[in-house]
């Protein structure tokens, strides 16, 4: 990969900038800019952006480089997910189009942390040209302020990255087979309150315990033990609105301490067992 590349052809850059707003902070998410470039060749050097961008090559190819991908291709019809204080380069080996959407704020981080958006999947094929529409859809709201803007920006994003994330996915379930993890969540359906641990699982259905760590993040978005407990709380909750104890409940989904049980169900719900019994009946 060249990162040399110079050109003095002409450059055509435009970028619409704006300031949140109060109300966009307490949304959680905003957009910041939206741009295009035509043509841009740049200098080569680490960029930190500060913010989330998703950026997509129209036309051309080049080149894409992060500590956590390491350098990569990037052509047209794929998309480039830079993250807050991350390192990252990218750059045409000739000519390329893009168009670009910068957005940041607390909800933001959040889709990093729950695995929406992921520093190591930096370069996603974009079919539908989720960042495109992103970036029309914004040209003519992006200086708006009134309320519904605000929140039309907010699901414009939200709508892009789920597309991405949608397109990822497709490729690591190819990648991944899931038919691989289908009998494995029928088995804990059957099984939720049974005290299996991980290694066990794994070697059930002849897999090493990272592997089964990993089919479970990338179909479910959870751990296995997560999703143990989600059958277990779900499990508990039409017990408790049949008028079943709270002890029998819990020894019933797999917790021999029924107080341990209440801080699960409390800290997954947000509310303790007793009073989602006394709300559903």
């Amino acid at each position: 990969m060249d990162f040399s590349i110079t050109s003095d052809l002409p450059v055509h850059r435009e970028e619409q900038f704006r300031t949140p707003s109060g109300p966009e902070r307490a949304v959680g998410l905003w957009v910041d800019r939206i741009g295009a470039s035509f043509n841009d060749y740049g200098r080569k050097r680490l960029r930190i952006l500060g913010q989330f961008a998703a950026v997509r090559v129209d036309a051309g190819q080049g080149d894409f480089f992060s500590p956590a991908t390491g350098p990569l291709p990037v052509h047209a019809g794929q998309a480039i997910i830079l993250f807050p204080d991350e390192p990252h380069l990218y750059m045409p080996r000739n000519r390329w189009q893009t168009r670009w959407v910068v957005w940041n704020g607390p909800e933001a981080h959040n889709l990093l942390q729950l695995g929406y958006l992921a520093k190591d999947r930096a370069v996603i094929d974009d079919p539908l040209a989720a960042v495109a529409d992103a970036h029309r859809r914004l040209q003519p709201n992006i200086h708006r302020e009134d309320l519904a803007e605000i929140l039309d920006r907010k699901n414009t994003i939200l709508h892009m990255v789920l597309a991405l994330f949608r397109s990822s996915r497709r490729s690591d379930q190819a990648n991944a087979g899931p038919e691989r993890i289908e009998p494995i969540l029928a088995f804990l359906a059957d099984h939720c309150a049974d005290q299996t641990a991980i290694d066990e699982l794994a070697r059930h259905f002849n897999l090493s315990p990272p592997t089964l760590r990993r089919l479970f993040k990338t179909h479910t978005g959870r751990s296995p033990r997560e999703f143990v407990t989600s059958l277990r709380i779900s499990r508990a909750k039409e017990l408790l609105a049949q008028g079943r104890p709270i002890k029998e409940v819990a020894a019933t989904v797999g917790y021999d301490d029924q107080f341990y049980f209440m801080k699960v169900f409390k800290k997954t719900t947000g509310v303790p067992p007793g009073k989602f019994a006394f709300m559903t009946r």
